[in-house]
């Protein structure tokens, strides 16, 4: 099996492989974050990661323990899409 340098390399191997569409390598982070009722919550955060071709190459995902989902615009920067996130929505009221 050949050698990969990065999980970012598998992308079109995995692609030419499967047929599938849309393959991206997730990271994922824990953060605790403190909302505005001053709740401290547990925020799992990923870094999606379509790969280089792909002009929206990061997007973020963002899930607190209660269910609440911040996204925002993928770009080719992770800062700028981390930058881009609408933390904001994990502020919202509980889901039902």
């Amino acid at each position: 099996m050949e050698r990969l340098e990065s999980p970012i390399d598998a992308l079109e191997l995995i692609k030419g492989a499967s047929g599938a569409q849309e393959i991206s390598h997730v990271t994922t982070f824990k953060a605790w974050r403190k909302n505005k009722l001053g709740e401290d919550l547990l925020v799992t955060i990923e870094v999606r990661d379509y790969g280089r071709a792909t002009p929206l190459r990061y997007v973020i995902v963002a899930t607190d323990e209660v269910g609440r989902t911040a996204t925002g615009n993928g770009d080719e920067r992770l800062d700028v899409a981390l930058l881009g996130v609408h933390w904001h929505d994990l502020d919202n009221p509980k889901p039902h």
